[in-house]
Formats: C-alpha cells, structure tokens, sequence
C-alpha cells in the first residue's frame, strides 16, 4: 500500500522497517506513531543475505527516496539476536543470516543515522508509546509468526540482558526430546507452535481423515495457512479443533511460565498467526490463566496487539530516539 501525503508532521517523521519471515515492511511513521506510507515486500523464498539486503532495499527506497529531506533516521527491528552497540544481526535462525551487518550496510547506502534491535522488542516500544500498553510499567510481548519471538518492560525499561538477548521467549524448552529448532535446540516452543509448525500440524493429523480444510484448499495442502483452519474451527471442523488446541497449550504453558516469573501487568499476544485466528488468542488466554499460581495473574490482563500490522515497523520508528 503507498500514499503520498503532505503534512508538517513529515518534518519529524522517521522510516521503521520490520524484516520477518514472510514479509519486510518499511513505513514512514509520523511524531504521533501515524503511518502515511507503508511498503511492503514478500522475504525472498531463497534466503541468501544478498537477497534479503535487496529486499531490505527494494521496500525502504520505496518509502526513502521521495521524503528523505523528512526523515531524521531509520529504525531497523530484526528477528533474532541482536547487538545493539553495533547494529549486527548475530543470528537469526529463520533468515539464515549470522553476523550481518546491518546497521553499517543501512547507513552506508542512505547516509541517515540507522539503530537496529529485535522485532519483537521493537513492537513491545510501539504498544507502550501509541497501543494497548500506555502507561503500562511492567508488560510483555509474545508475537507468533514465522517463529515466536519475545520482548519484556520492567519498571518502564525494556529489558535487554547481558548481552541483549532478553526475552527469546520462543527457545523456552518445553518437550525434552521435541522436533529440533533453527537455534539448534530440541523442543522449543518455536519449534512446537510457530505458524509453520502449526501447519505442519495440520498436514500430518489430515492424513486419512476427512476435513473442511480438505475441502477448502481442494485437496491441496500446500494451500494451508492460519486463516483457512480458523475458518474450520469456526465450522467446529475437529482437525482445526485439534490443532488449534495443540497449539494453544504450548503458547498457553509459555505465556503461564512467564507470567509466574515475571508478574507482568499486561501480557499483549501479537503476529500474524494470532491477528489470523481469534479463537487460537482466546484459547491460549484460557490455558495461560488455568496454570498461571494465583498471586502473579491478580491483575494480569492477556491481550492482543492494539497495532497490530503496524507494531513492528512503528516500533523500529521509535528506535531512532531511544
């Protein structure tokens, strides 16, 4: 979607680009978090870093090269670990990228000031500032897409670590001897409930069995995405029951672990798997309050991400004053 605008807000504005598995999006984001451009562009099926940089290209300049006398600098949210210092991608498991770096790359073709840090933590700042989290001290994100990533508020402070890495939510170990994940562990929650597994889920229990999802992809499985088993959930279709029940209690155990450890004020569910299906959101709210100790969900409220489609890239905005 692109939209020439005119506004004094332009003199303030920023670009934010949220690079994920299945898309890179560059907005142009106003002073008070409004997105008047936003280009976005499919992740290159081949993951080679110079496919992934082209497409970083290919969705900023499409935003850039028209206002850059508008923007103060870009603001990069990243998937994976992250170093903060340096703006390198130390690893990032479903881009294959390892030591890129990004912020020296960014800044060398644009000339403007570049800040890079984790997807998940860049949309965490975003629903803290313009979402669902104003005014809230203590939150947490968890955004389940391609992979399941993570990012934590304490006291009004992100909380970053030792080596900023905080909150890689998604590597939990929750099945000792579980599939392996792209970090190389066995049974990870991503490994377990990220929207890939999902599907992949969905395949495996379809086989020999009669289903609405059959019928809505015409017997072709590669059809099958988040929205199509929700729409068979709704029907009460028991494959998508199951598998959206699977799914639910490994993000449900998650969220619950967290919230015991943490005690957050707000747990905000968020990424395109959870903006796809409704009923996966109310279910994994149901398991996290069934197991979270009674104490630590007093005051808890589970919700989902009031940005939605425009937390990532409204967050790495912000970014460039952070």
């Amino acid at each position: 979607m692109r939209e020439r605008v005119k506004s004094p807000y332009l003199a303030k504005a920023t670009i934010g680009v949220d690079i994920g598995g299945s898309k890179i999006e560059s907005a142009l984001v106003r002073a008070d978090g409004s997105v008047p451009i936003s280009i976005k562009i499919d992740t290159p099926s081949a993951l080679t870093t110079t496919n992934i940089i082209q497409a970083i290209y290919a969705s900023v300049d499409g935003v850039i090269l028209e206002r850059k006398e508008y923007i103060r600098g870009i603001g990069v949210g990243a998937p994976g670990q992250v170093e903060l210092r340096t703006g390198k991608v130390i690893h990032a498991p479903n881009l294959s990228c390892q030591n890129l770096p990004l912020k020296e790359i960014l800044q060398k073709r644009y000339s403007l000031p570049v800040f890079v840090d984790n997807d998940v933590r860049c949309a965490l700042l975003a629903e803290h500032r313009h979402g669902v989290a104003k005014n809230i001290l203590d939150c947490l994100c968890m955004f389940v897409g391609t992979g399941i990533g993570g990012g934590i508020m304490v006291g009004g402070k992100v909380l970053r670590g030792v080596t900023n890495s905080a909150a890689e939510i998604g590597h939990m170990t929750l099945e000792k001897n579980g599939p392996k994940c792209g970090c190389g562990n066995y049974g990870c929650l991503e490994s377990l409930a990220s929207g890939p597994k999902i599907i992949e889920d969905a395949v495996e229990r379809l086989k020999g069995r009669n289903s609405l999802i059959k019928d809505l992809v015409k017997n072709d499985l590669s059809k099958i995405n988040i929205n199509l088993i929700q729409k068979a959930f709704e029907e009460k279709d028991k494959v998508a029951i199951e598998v959206l029940e699977r799914a639910a209690d490994y993000i449900g155990i998650g969220v619950a672990t967290l919230v015991n450890i943490l005690n957050p004020k707000m747990v905000i569910l968020g990424g395109g798997v959870i903006n796809a299906s409704p009923s996966l959101f109310e279910m994994i709210k149901e398991v996290a309050l069934k197991r979270a100790i009674k104490i630590s969900k007093s005051n808890l409220k589970i919700v989902t991400s009031e940005l939605e489609k425009n937390a990532g890239t409204i967050g790495a905005s912000l970014l460039v004053e952070f």
